[in-house]
């Protein structure tokens, strides 16, 4: 007779604060999947509109969180409330297109030794769909990360024996996660899903790098961006561009927040790395 294993429970960790405008579209995708959540974790970071309600509603738990926002920490706490086997953490504003998405990730999770999975950037071809530590040693980091907390899934008794870690601030709790997984001999996932972003603000560059610069020495590996010479060399041709054509082509003036962000970030990076600063 032919055993059946029991299917992995499943939890979703929604942060949000005022996003009464883009939930319905990330609960109604979340409705389509063809492998639902089980139950839905909410992370109110002082919301003043109706988004609260409305999880509630949605048969949701929420979580009130008082203390000022920090990715990892507010993370945690969901995660911490969760009593599942797998965990899907999707932002308040991040649409899981495709119904098939969640049933995948699970599928994937299947694997003992795969330790989270998350949508494949667009264009991003880099790196194969199952990465181990090899890989990331051969290739390098980028700014482009192998897993993402806005629209990812993690297997939760690994986070138990190393949740996220709160030094890297706003950026690249997921990344750092994600390598040290690999670090301890388990492997990352990245799908081609469709997802979309319904609300985005102003890029952290400067976070990002400096978080990423700062994950990289941590984990002794190199860092795929152009370095600050040619950094400073592409913001002063964006700026010519940008003075140009006086400011009119958002594109010009994106690529040069870009740049100046990372400038930004590598000397923020270079007066102050958070695995440095406590030891």
């Amino acid at each position: 007779m032919t055993q059946r294993t029991a299917q992995a429970s499943l939890a979703a960790v929604i942060r949000f604060r005022d996003s009464e405008k883009t939930l319905p579209s990330v609960l109604a995708a979340l409705d389509a999947q063809t492998r639902r959540p089980d139950v839905i974790v909410g992370i109110d970071n002082g919301s003043r509109d109706g988004s609260r309600q409305m999880l509630i509603d949605h048969g949701a738990t929420v979580i009130d969180w008082t203390e000022p926002y920090h990715v990892s920490r507010v993370l945690n706490a969901g995660i911490a409330a969760c009593a599942s086997d797998l965990v899907l953490i999707v932002s308040s504003h991040t649409v899981l297109e495709d119904p098939g998405t969640v049933a995948r990730y699970v599928a994937t999770m299947a694997d003992a030794d795969v330790a989270c999975v998350s949508a494949r950037p667009p264009g991003y071809a880099r790196l194969p769909e199952s990465i181990d530590w090899e890989t990331v040693a051969r290739n390098g980091l980028t700014y482009c990360s192998i897993y993402s907390n806005s629209h990812g899934m993690i297997r939760r008794a690994f986070w138990a024996e190393l949740p996220f870690d709160d030094r890297l601030g706003v950026a690249a709790e997921d990344y750092c996660w994600a390598l040290e997984q690999l670090k301890r001999g388990r492997r990352v996932a990245m799908l081609p899903v469709s997802y979309r972003y319904l609300k985005r603000g102003r890029a952290p560059h400067a976070a990002t790098l400096r978080a990423v610069l700062a994950v990289g020495r941590h984990f002794g590996l190199p860092m795929g961006w152009l370095g600050v010479k040619r950094t400073a060399l592409a913001a002063a041709l964006a700026l010519v561009r940008v003075v140009g054509t006086a400011g009119r082509s958002a594109a010009q003036r994106d690529d040069l927040a870009k740049h100046l962000g990372h400038l930004r970030g590598w000397w923020r990076w270079r007066r102050h790395d958070p695995f440095r600063a406590r030891r």
